[in-house]
């Protein structure tokens, strides 16, 4: 059996966004496995087929879609005193994958969606998102990936915490290859740059561009199991500096940031699967070293499927992370998450998502520029259930709660909220 080579590429996207879910999305039931999707070992697996198209109609109630604070003055911030919103989503997409020839396939997806709010319509927007990804085979020893993506989506409101209608823009390109030097010796690179931007011209100082390169070498077993050790450089540039403190100071947020870490990929079984990385991270900006960051950094990814019917994901984690969202500093994760799901039939299908993560704003320019400033620290719990029948063939109704807090050290940044959604979903 011919080994595969190719690479996962990490989504630089995944990364410049919160990680909390965005509180006018629909998590709860668009992350819903099928049960014939390949993670239930119960169920056949259903073919992939070359060209798959879906439409979608949701609704959410949330009872405090701004997440303000209980002690906030909501009537000054929003206008009204319920702090409560209905949207609804209409959507389109498709994502297939052809073979072009010999063994160049190409992976492509789009959608686009529209988000109206009932009270608050100046939100009204699209949002959309596109990925084309080139498999390029050369040799049985030499493969990789060439691709770029992009979508549109409204800022996180948990940040911004008040009526903006602010877009952002986010662009990826990436380029990855790797070369098996022998049976089990596979060395690796890559090449990717991400930039996001605002609509909302007072926010065009978070505005963000990223360029990064990674280098690695692994041993890998017979059985695709790989142990290695990978290198990352990326050099951040915020083409506009940032006012900051009471008089406006202008700060430059370019940084540069250096990785050198073990990579580990490991299937101890067919129910066990593991991905995981450890190592150590320096961040340095441009002006204020207060603002540097080095520090042990990690990620692991656990699947656990110890019943035919019944799996867990597990995930621990330590990393920067820029959140353009709020600025184009970063903030210092820290965080666990644990995902079960069930299908008890081929037509059933339940989930849920635990997660608790510490933000330390350490990147915060306040702290270098404001004497007597305190970092920000926060914490957010959440809980996300859902559930999904599927009456007909290709035909899902969906189901969702999400719930979630957050503890901060600054005042009226801490807030609680309770969403339902329903979603229908086709696809032909």
């Amino acid at each position: 059996m011919k080994k595969s080579i190719f690479l996962s590429v990490p989504l630089a996207l995944a990364a410049l966004a919160p990680l909390a879910a965005l509180a006018q999305h629909f998590e709860a039931v668009d992350t819903i496995p099928l049960a014939t999707g390949g993670r239930f070992p119960a169920y056949g697996l259903e073919p992939p087929r070359p060209l798959e198209v879906y439409i979608r109609g949701s609704v959410i109630r949330d009872n405090n879609l701004f997440r303000l604070s209980s002690a906030a003055n909501t009537s000054a911030v929003l206008g009204t005193d319920s702090k409560a919103e209905t949207v609804t989503r209409a959507g389109v997409g498709l994502r297939g994958e052809n073979l072009i020839i010999g063994r160049q396939r190409f992976r492509y997806e789009a959608s686009l969606d529209n988000y109206q709010y009932q009270r608050f319509t100046v939100l009204n927007h699209n949002e959309y998102g596109v990925r084309g990804e080139w498999l390029w085979e050369l040799t049985n020893d030499l493969a990789g990936t060439a691709g770029y993506e992009q979508r549109q989506r409204l800022v996180d409101l948990a940040q911004r915490q008040s009526v903006t209608r602010d877009l952002i823009l986010e662009q990826h390109a990436f380029l990855t290859g790797a070369f098996m030097l022998g049976p089990t010796v596979r060395l690796r690179g890559g090449l990717d740059g991400a930039k996001a931007s605002h609509s909302d011209v007072a926010a065009n100082a978070a505005t963000v561009r990223t360029t990064t390169a990674t280098a690695g070498i692994d041993y890998v077993t017979p059985l695709g199991n790989a142990i290695g050790i990978e290198a990352r450089r990326t050099q951040g540039n915020a083409p506009l500096q940032e006012p900051v403190g009471p008089t406006a100071i202008l700060v430059d947020n370019d940084f540069t940031e250096k990785e050198i870490a073990g990579v580990l990929t490991w299937t101890a079984s067919p129910q066990l699967h593991a991905v995981g990385r450890l190592g150590r991270t320096q961040r340095n900006h441009v002006q204020f070293p207060q603002r540097d960051f080095s520090g042990n950094t990690g990620r692991l990814n656990v699947d656990w499927v110890p019943f035919n019917k019944t799996g867990f994901e597990f995930a621990a984690y330590k990393e920067p992370r820029t959140v353009i969202d709020i600025a184009a500093s970063y903030v210092l994760v820290t965080g666990v998450s644990v995902g079960p799901r069930w299908a008890p039939t081929e037509k059933l299908v339940f989930t849920a998502f635990l997660i608790s993560e510490r933000q330390d704003f350490k990147g915060d320019p306040t702290l270098a520029v404001v004497p007597g400033a305190i970092e920000r620290q926060e914490t957010i719990r959440g809980l996300r259930l859902g559930a999904s029948w599927e009456p007909l063939r290709m035909t899902q109704v969906q189901l969702g709660i999400d719930h979630g807090i957050r503890t901060s050290n600054v005042f009226l940044r801490d807030y609680n909220y309770t969403a339902l959604m329903l979603n229908l979903r086709l696809t032909f």
